[in-house]
């Protein structure tokens, strides 16, 4: 009786195994690529492109990685781009799907890059990208009011499942912020941030790297921690928070400044309580440690508890 169950079970996988092969052998990735842009590009209002080849995978994850896809301004933008990617990879574990732990395999995004530009006549480009995906408003109705699951103490019932995310990567990421109205402009670049494996109640490590550069006023960023939420998003901990900014610029105290936040930080949005503990300011030779809580309730108050070294106001 046993190897005949197990002589099933193997019959059963081989044909699993088969059956997907044949998926992957059948699926025309090229017409599926025209599709997307056809839709892209109806659902935008904007030329798209997606000079990269199309990836898919079945087994033993259901995923895939695309190259190079762009979002055009319309003409009158200067940047000719508004959205572009380099590649994107995103997997899901396909066994995962048949438990209540769905497990999302590293998400991995490079050359990440956002154009924002305000017209003198007060247009922006990405507010009427926003207006056009924007669906209409629809008011609800009786029937999607009691379809909302809600428990006797008025949270949203806690669901079943539960997602895991092994990891996120974006790379090569830049932002832009050209206001054509005032002469502002505002760019992030080189910028990257890694996420490890994240599940709701444990602690991942996040580190973030950014250059900033305005027209006064230059900065580069590095940034780790260890984050921490519930699955109700009720308290949020940042542990070992350590910050390192380096200040470049003619409106500054100083040509070139440094300043470094460390510390422990913790919200409570139960209690509307913002608190960090250990804290560590080092603003140039300006040093200031010690704790500090931020009730942002009805009435905000502020406690602290704070020391600091020789404070030289010319400086």
């Amino acid at each position: 009786m046993k190897k005949v169950l197990l002589g099933i079970v193997g019959f059963i996988a081989i044909i699993i195994v088969v059956g997907f092969a044949a998926v992957k052998f059948l699926v025309n990735e090229e017409l599926i690529k025209d599709n997307l842009i056809e839709q892209a590009k109806q659902f935008t209002k904007q030329d798209v492109s997606i000079e990269g080849d199309l990836n898919l995978t079945f087994y033993p994850q259901i995923g895939f990685e695309l190259g190079n896809v762009t979002l055009f301004n319309k003409h009158e933008y200067a940047d000719s781009k508004q959205i572009e990617v380099n590649s994107v990879h995103a997997a899901i574990e396909l066994m995962s799907l048949f438990t209540k732990t769905i497990v999302v395999t590293n998400v991995e995004v490079d050359g990440f890059t956002v154009n924002i530009e305000t017209l003198a006549d007060g247009r922006n480009n990405m507010d009427e990208l926003l207006a056009t995906l924007a669906p209409p408003e629809k008011s609800l109705s009786n029937e999607d009011i009691q379809a909302i699951k809600v428990t006797p103490e008025g949270d949203i019932a806690k669901s079943d499942y539960q997602f895991i995310v092994k990891g996120v990567s974006i790379t090569s990421a830049q932002l832009s912020l050209n206001n054509r109205q005032d002469g502002t402009y505002h760019k992030l670049s080189d910028s990257s941030l890694k996420v490890g494996e994240f599940a709701f109640s444990k602690p991942v490590d996040i580190t973030l790297a950014a250059n900033y550069r305005t027209n006064e006023l230059t900065a580069k960023l590095n940034t780790s921690m260890i984050l921490t939420i519930d699955e109700q998003f009720n308290k949020i901990k940042l542990a070992q928070l350590d910050n390192k900014l380096a200040l470049t610029g003619q409106s500054l105290p100083r040509p070139e400044m440094n300043i470094s936040l460390q510390g422990d930080m913790t919200y409570d949005s139960a209690y509307k309580i913002m608190k960090l503990a250990g804290l560590k300011l080092d603003v140039d030779e300006l040093n200031i440690t010690g704790d500090l809580s931020v009730d942002v309730f009805a009435k905000p108050s502020l406690e602290y508890d704070l020391a600091m070294n020789r404070l030289v106001v010319d400086d």
